[in-house]
This record gives structure tokens, C-alpha cells and sequence, in this order.
């Protein structure tokens, strides 16, 4: 039997501890910085209830590629209409490549049969088939990215034994070897690539946005990449890297340059607590949507009403992605391979890959070298 008084007591607790952390934040946040993470955590829930609810159907695999391959299968006048052979080989590739893809992520779920690929997903999901029209450096370039930390993990998580040194080294060298291979240069006409599409479909492209954003960071790179470049000093360079390596998984640009502007306890405090505030929040949040549109609150038109408000909030929580300027001087090529390998550099700084306070490292880097 379950004991309830525990386990409520668990829950209060865990609220507790949340709304601890929420007042401490808006105690050292700006009203506007306050103001534009309640933004974030509205946006959020939008993508994130319009994506996940059942309520908004998907489509299956196979009617997906049947309507939106490049081969064009539903087209009765396209060579391929009738080609039952390839279409099945094709969705059994792209079933295959998605589930590859999906496997990456923290938390993987896979989707039922049925509602495979989500609504507000499909354009997304289109860009499998884009890429492949696109020039070959910006294929490779695609690859490489998707790979490029593959294996770190795996040995930063192993016991450390006599052999620990020699599989990280391996790994690590097979990581330097992958990173090289990447030029800023392919980088910037991928995002670009990725940005124009973006910028042609209107419907999604808030949602949209937020995914690049969350899995290339292209808005904050680029930022940094520029930083690095006018950094006089190597204390400077290290102190912006550092910086980076603390706010790595922060992938909202505004919140980022708030972060940035704190001491670096509050830095890492906030980009620790900040993931998990957002979770807590959007999943309470989307619940709480629900019984709304249950109750036809928004009334019947609130698909509409959400991707709208989505696209509205993007360009104050992003920005529009045909703005986005992603030139950088000439020396972005060497700033940009260390850039990437910063999160892989601090943990080897560590204790042989195990978890340690990047702000005592910061505190060791100020003794060394304390800034003007």
C-alpha cells in the first residue's frame, strides 16, 4: 500500500524547494530578466503541448514519406506514383534514420505507429530529405555536428580503473580528429541552409526556431565566435570559453546574455537550476493546458491560436531567422574548434573526467591570472 502522507510530503517538498530557488533567481535578475524567462516558460509550454498532446493528431511514417518525398509517390503523374518496391525501401530508411536520431536524446519515447511524426515536427522532419539536395560540404558538415561528442560520454561515466587514462585518450583523440574535419565556414552555410527554411514556412517557424536553437545554437555561437575574435588577452579568451562551458546547456540567446552578466556562483547556480526549473514548470504548465482546452477555453480554433501566439513570442524570446547575420572576421576558424572542445577541455581540467565546480576552477584562473 502506498503511503501517501510521504509521498505528498516528498512532493511539497520538492515545490519547496523549486520556489526557493524562483525567488532566489528574481532576487539577482533584473525585472526584465524576470520578465523574459516567464516569456520563455509560456513559449516553451506552447511547443511542448502542441507537440506531445494527443489531441493534435500526427501522421504515420508511412503516409509521411508517401506525401512528402522528394520522389514525389503521390503525385499520379510523378514516374515514381506507382513504385511500391522503392517507397517501402524509403520508408524503411527514413524509419531507421529517425529512430537513429531520436535514440540520441536524454529521454527517448518513441512515438506510436500511427502518430509518428507530430504535426508541428513534419516540416522539421522534412529537412531529411532537404539536406540531401543541398551542397556536399553542407551534408558532411551536417554529419559531423550530429556525431561529434559520440563516445565522450560513455567514458566520462566509466569507473576509473588503470585503463581509464588510455580509453580516454583514444576517444578523445577520435573526438580532435572528428572537430577538425569542421570548418566555420561549412558551419555558417549549414545554419544558413537551415534559417531559410525556417524563414519559408510562417506556420511553424517559432517552433521551429526553438529547435535549431536548441540543438545547433547558432544565434549564441556566432556571438561568441565574434567575442573570441576581439579578445586581446589569453585571459580573456579563457575567462569567455570558461563562460561558455558553464552556460552550455542554456539554449535561449536572451536568457544566455543575462546569465552571462552574474558572478560566476550565480552563472553556475542558474545554469544548473535553470534546466530543471524549466521541466518542472512546463510539465505542471501543460497540464494545466489541457484541462483548458478541455474546457474549450481558447475555444475551437486554439491549434491556431497557440502556433500563432508561438511565432509572436519567437521573436522576442529569438529573433527572426532572416536577420540572423552569421558572418564572423577571418579568424573565426581557430575560435571556433575551441569553442567546441571547451566543454571537453574543462572536464579535462578535472579530476580525470569526474564532476567538479567550474567556479573553483574560475577561482583558480582569477588567482593566476586576476583581470584588469
Amino acid at each position: 500500500m502506498i503511503d501517501r502522507t510521504k509521498k505528498n510530503k516528498r512532493i511539497f517538498l520538492k515545490q519547496s524547494e523549486e520556489y526557493a530557488f524562483v525567488l532566489w533567481g528574481t532576487s539577482i535578475l533584473s525585472p526584465t530578466s524576470t520578465v523574459l524567462i516567464y516569456d520563455t516558460f509560456c513559449f516553451v509550454t506552447l511547443c511542448s503541448y502542441f507537440h506531445n498532446s494527443k489531441r493534435v493528431k500526427g501522421r504515420s511514417i508511412r503516409d509521411f514519406v508517401h506525401d512528402r518525398f522528394p520522389l514525389k509517390f503521390k503525385n499520379s503523374d510523378s514516374f515514381n506514383h506507382r513504385a511500391i518496391a522503392l517507397e517501402n525501401n524509403e520508408i524503411a530508411r527514413f524509419r531507421k534514420a529517425r529512430n537513429r536520431h531520436l535514440s540520441k536524446n536524454e529521454v527517448y519515447i518513441k512515438d506510436t505507429k500511427w502518430e509518428a511524426i507530430s504535426k508541428d515536427a513534419a516540416y522539421e522532419w522534412e529537412g531529411v530529405f532537404a539536406i540531401e539536395s543541398a551542397e556536399e560540404n553542407v551534408k558532411e558538415v551536417c554529419k559531423r555536428i550530429k556525431n561529434l561528442y559520440s563516445g565522450l560520454d560513455e567514458v566520462f561515466d566509466l569507473a576509473e580503473d588503470d585503463r581509464y587514462p588510455e580509453r580516454f585518450k583514444k576517444i578523445y583523440d577520435k573526438f580532435v580528429n572528428r572537430l577538425t574535419k569542421i570548418s566555420y565556414a561549412d558551419y555558417q552555410k549549414l545554419m544558413e541552409f537551415y534559417l531559410t527554411r525556417i524563414a519559408a514556412n510562417k506556420e511553424y517557424c517559432g517552433i521551429n526556431l526553438y529547435r535549431l536553437e536548441r540543438r545547433f545554437k547558432p544565434y549564441t555561437i556566432n556571438r561568441e565566435i565574434r567575442e573570441l575574435c576581439a579578445c586581446q588577452t589569453s585571459k580573456e579568451r579563457a575567462a569567455l570559453l570558461l563562460k561558455d562551458v558553464i552556460l552550455r546547456n542554456i539554449g535561449f540567446p536572451r536568457i544566455y546574455e543575462d546569465f552571462e552578466k552574474l558572478s560566476p556562483e550565480q552563472m553556475e547556480a542558474c545554469a544548473a537550476e535553470f534546466p530543471n526549473w524549466l521541466s518542472e514548470i512546463v510539465f505542471s504548465s501543460c497540464l494545466i493546458l489541457d484541462c483548458l482546452v478541455e474546457n474549450g477555453t481558447f475555444g475551437p480554433d486554439w491549434e491556431k491560436l497557440f502556433i500563432m501566439t508561438t511565432n509572436q513570442m519567437a521573436e522576442k524570446i529569438y529573433y527572426q531567422p532572416e536577420t540572423l547575420d552569421m558572418t564572423a572576421p577571418e579568424a573565426a576558424e581557430g575560435n571556433f574548434f575551441d569553442l567546441l572542445s571547451s566543454p571537453v577541455v574543462a572536464v579535462l581540467c578535472g579530476d580525470s573526467g569526474n564532476p567538479f565546480c567550474l567556479c573553483h576552477l574560475f577561482e583558480l584562473f582569477l588567482e593566476l591570472y586576476p583581470l584588469e
